[in-house]
């Protein structure tokens, strides 16, 4: 099983800012996965908010909708 931890030098409520602000998820995604990610629904980050992304996993383009 493969494991993977960071440390983050910033309060827990700014990383949960920036953390549920999905559309952000690119900017500190890898750039190998060239990951695009688009709100498609409701008003910013919370109820009925939608998203759609594209980008590269295991060499193959991918997409993905996600309420």
């Amino acid at each position: 099983m493969f494991h993977s931890s960071i440390t983050i030098d910033a309060p827990p409520e700014a990383v949960f800012d920036e953390l549920s602000h999905v559309e952000r998820h690119p900017a500190w995604a890898s750039p190998k996965a060239d990951m695009t990610m688009e709100q498609v629904a409701g008003d910013g980050p919370g109820p009925g908010a939608e998203y759609r992304s594209t980008g590269i996993f295991t060499k193959s383009r991918v997409s993905a909708d996600r309420p």
